[in-house]
């Protein structure tokens, strides 16, 4: 089949490209046209203080609004070419601390990707387990001394102990798709394509980062599906790392992965880019992964992205060698993390003017309010449509302002040379609620908010004076939206706790169990290597031992009766899986495929059937 021929996924505006762009340029009207009746005709002389901060927060908030046009005015996919046959890949999983759990899906899944391949795990974290997983599942096995260079070390160190000509690169908790190789190997026909990027997408919907309604929106949704492909008429795309592939052949022009930040991937593009390379996207998913589950994986992600965008403008911001979108696209890219100050200006300034009894704005109240609210319900309808379906405007606030207080702090890197560690996304780390310290300032913000409401209620009652208690009033009627926007933000990141040690894939499966010497079909509703849930007309008990096993009956593990309980004329149960590695590994493939074939696991064969005549 002609992959030139397939479509790809491409956002389609509901207003039509034409309408959507222009919708996009008149947003950047009459930003432009606010900013200068705001600069010209309000600024308040009296309290320039709050004055001048308000205005260089808008004209900021502005820029990055004209930044993200420029991203996003234009998406169209670039032609997709049937790959030749004679190209040759190798799939590399680099893994450090990750459990079992998550990385037998992975090796499980890239070993069935349907392009003749080999499959490489390096293991950073030099461990015995590691390597028995590989040799069951038929993967190689790569270590090294040492951990130089961390990830992007790792990577750099078995480009010489492999020959692909093109590399495709996955995390250790990305499972890619069976036709990974297939959809993104065509664009290297071209050979002045580097990388292949796809977006990176998610399986469990229930993380930290998604919406909380069971779709699959998450809070990097509109950079995935609409920054990115928009990068591709600039040919500013850059790599994301997973899922990618990569030309050897390119990483040795560049003196392999980047390791002077820990951004690797970003950094990478730079000198690929000045080198002449173009990065393609692939707007397709082909591999879904694990978002954070919890604050704490999510802020670590985050911060470390932050840290290595300071370090990368230290370094590269200045340097020749791009063409002018590109650099206006890693701008736009690098200091969107800058926006944390913009915010937290915008929110400090509500209750400076009811405690303080000034104003950054002089000019008639409700003018001003018109002009505002012009300008924002214009501005903030553009960055929807522009978005192409996948901007949500309240959601990106409250993920925003979650990520304010890390961001702010990760800019000490940017004036402050220092070495900074990789620190590793946790995964699975079965955590139960708490607050994180980087939540502390956000609960002093609230505070201040608070004591801000004191005062200004005493205001409006007469007890402190107030110069314009209409003012007054607005600030705090304002203050209270604040407040309980700042207090929910505030509950979530203590409130979602991820309890399980690994994330259950929840689908439709049969199967069977063998409990008190009887034999009963099942029917799954998750499953994992630690546990599983499952309906049964044979009633067991609390701390019964079962056997577990799939349709086919040639993979199934011990397990121990968690939970049960009756519904209707079937018994709900809950089991942990206790059993060697050698039977929870074979359990990966079916979870492997059942991400991707809506739980139909007997498309995979399974290479090493067990013995499973008796239960423990």
């Amino acid at each position: 089949m002609d992959r030139a021929k397939l479509p790809v996924s491409v956002p389609k505006p509901p207003l039509g490209e034409g309408m959507t762009r222009a919708i996009g340029l008149l947003g950047g009207l009459v930003g432009i046209v606010y900013l200068v009746w705001r600069t010209g005709w309000t600024m308040n002389h009296a309290a320039l203080w709050l004055s001048v901060p308000l205005l260089l927060a808008e004209i900021h908030g502005h820029a990055t609004y004209l930044l993200y046009l420029f991203t996003t005015f234009r998406i169209s996919p670039l032609p997709i070419r049937e790959p030749e046959e004679r190209m040759t890949a190798d799939f590399f999983i680099p893994t450090y601390n990750e459990p079992l759990e998550v990385l037998a899906v992975t090796v499980a899944g890239a070993m069935a990707v349907k392009w003749p391949h080999e499959t490489y795990v390096l293991d950073d974290g030099r461990r015995p387990w590691v390597k028995a997983l590989c040799e069951q599942l038929g993967a190689h096995y790569l270590t090294r001394s040492d951990n130089k260079g961390s990830k992007a070390g790792n990577i750099n160190a078995a480009l010489a102990r492999s020959s692909g000509e093109f590399i495709a690169i996955v995390d250790a908790d990305f499972v890619p798709a069976p036709d990974y190789l297939h959809a993104t190997l065509g664009y290297f026909t071209d050979p002045e394509v580097a990388v292949v990027q796809a977006p990176q997408e998610f399986y469990n919907r229930d993380s930290f980062q998604h919406a909380g309604d069971g779709s699959d929106w998450h809070e990097q949704t509109t950079f995935y599906r609409v920054i990115q492909p928009g990068k591709n008429h600039w040919n500013s795309v850059f790599w994301c790392g997973s899922p990618s592939i990569v030309r050897r052949s390119a990483l040795e022009d560049v003196g392999g992965v980047s390791t002077a930040t820990v951004t690797e991937d970003l950094h990478t593009s730079i000198f690929l880019h000045r080198r002449g390379w173009r990065i393609a996207y692939h707007n397709e998913t082909i591999a879904r992964g694990i978002a954070p589950e919890n604050y704490n994986a999510f802020i670590v992600q985050r911060f470390r992205w932050a840290q290595g965008a300071m370090q990368v403008i230290r370094r590269e911001w200045w340097r020749p060698g791009l063409t002018f979108p590109q650099r206006l696209s890693y701008i736009a890219s690098t200091t969107t993390y800058f926006d944390s100050f913009r915010k937290l200006t915008l929110l400090l300034i509500i209750p400076a003017i009811v405690i303080f009894d000034q104003k950054p704005i002089d000019a008639p109240m409700l003018l001003y309010l018109c002009a505002w609210a012009t300008y924002f319900i214009v501005t903030q309808a553009a960055n929807v449509v522009l978005g192409r379906g996948q901007y949500r405007w309240l959601k990106v606030e409250m993920f925003d302002l979650m990520k304010m207080f890390a961001f702010i702090q990760a800019s000490v890197t940017l004036v402050v040379e220092r070495a900074v560690k990789f620190k590793v996304t946790p995964k699975s780390e079965g955590k139960a609620r708490y607050l994180h310290p980087l939540m502390i300032p956000q609960i002093g913000l609230i505070s201040v908010y608070v004591v801000g409401a004191l005062i200004g209620v005493t205001r409006v009652a007469g007890w402190l004076p107030a110069r314009e208690p209409r003012v007054t009033i607005a600030a705090l009627l304002w203050s209270g939206v604040v407040t309980a926007f700042l207090s929910v933000i505030a509950w979530r990141t203590y409130a979602h706790a991820t309890l399980r040690s690994s994330h259950r894939l929840r689908f439709v499966l049969p199967g069977w169990m063998v409990a008190d010497a009887v034999t009963v079909p099942v029917a799954f509703g998750d499953l994992s290597l630690s546990g599983a849930a499952f309906t049964s007309p044979h009633p067991v008990e609390v701390g019964d031992r079962v056997l577990v096993t799939g349709p086919r009956r040639t993979v199934g593990a011990n397990a121990i009766v968690r939970q049960t309980h009756a519904v209707g004329d079937q018994w709900f149960v809950g089991v942990a899986i206790k059993d060697t590695d050698e039977r929870r590994i074979a359990i990966a493939p079916y979870l492997a495929v059942a991400i991707f074939s809506n739980g139909n696991p007997e498309l995979l064969t399974v290479a090493k059937p067990l013995d499973l005549t008796k239960a423990a």
